[in-house]
């Protein structure tokens, strides 16, 4: 093969393997797993300038030569378009008397530095609750958490306001999401494509970009979308900004109505399947 381009070393372990393997002149790896592979078979690395740092700083996280493209890199559907979501709040035994703030990942991707985001959102908003995707890590999570509860008092009680939520099918998922008021993205791994299905719901999410592209996604696109009230640069402004889509029906309305106007761009990207294009006919 002259070009031989890897979607997402690191997420199935055949591509793992097929990848230390030089197959072609020319081998591509990018971000379906946002990471570096480490792999000295692997000559390039393809993201986005939505994403990553200034070139110089991103190419450190690369063993890689990083390619930075001007488009999103990925060609999207929207994610959500299919579906007629209809279910209540009550379908995932949440209540409509108070406001939701759905963290719509993994457990996994819950650091711990975020632990200290979600006690202060809860602590400035005692009518909301924050609703996490249950799985076998729930309880490290408790554990982790009765930790910080010994040494930041004041933040006893707040966790009785944390509600899991089990597992759902994808439409379910995102009519989860529809239910919610506010979705938060986790820092400093964020998400991508729940991002994506936010924004087609025309759901206002909180960022804080890192310094790595697996908690920059939501950044790009809100950069593609020529938006910035959303992103954060601490943890003292993403409590603002949460709190502030929470009490500001204003503030809330008009970031509504930039999804509905902007979020379009973010799908089937014509730019992303042209650039592709050119650099596999190079």
């Amino acid at each position: 093969l002259d070009k031989l381009v890897f979607c997402e070393i690191g997420m199935d372990n055949r591509a793992a393997t097929m990848a230390h393997f030089r197959m072609a002149n020319k081998q591509y790896n990018t971000w379906g797993h946002s990471d570096t592979s480490g792999y000295s078979t692997m000559d390039y690395f393809v993201s986005s300038k939505l994403y990553e740092l200034p070139y110089e700083e991103s190419q450190k996280h690369y063993s890689e030569k990083l390619i930075l493209q001007n488009g999103m890199c990925t060609c999207y559907v929207n994610p959500t378009a299919k579906y007629n979501l209809l279910n209540s709040r009550s379908f995932y035994g949440l209540s409509d008397y108070e406001k939701i703030i759905l963290c719509p990942q993994s457990l996994f991707k819950i650091h711990p530095d975020f632990d200290m985001y979600i006690f202060e959102i809860l602590l400035k908003n005692p009518d909301s609750s924050i609703v996490l995707l249950e799985n076998e890590r729930k309880t490290k999570m408790y554990e982790r958490w009765d930790k910080v509860l010994k040494n930041y008092p004041k933040y006893f009680g707040v966790l009785s306001r944390v509600k899991f939520v089990p597992g759902q099918s994808h439409q379910n998922f995102v009519n989860l999401m529809k239910c919610s008021d506010v979705l938060i993205d986790p820092y400093p791994f964020g998400g991508c494509n729940s991002s994506l299905e936010s924004f087609s719901l025309f759901k206002p999410l909180v960022t804080q970009p890192s310094i790595r592209i697996n908690g920059r996604f939501t950044y790009g696109f809100y950069k593609k979308m020529g938006m910035n009230e959303l992103i954060a640069n601490n943890m003292e402004e993403y409590v603002d900004i949460t709190t502030r889509l929470l009490e500001d029906k204003e503030f809330y309305d008009k970031q509504v109505n930039l999804l509905k106007e902007r979020s379009d761009i973010l799908f089937e990207d014509q730019e992303t399947l042209k650039e592709w294009e050119e650099l596999m006919s190079e």
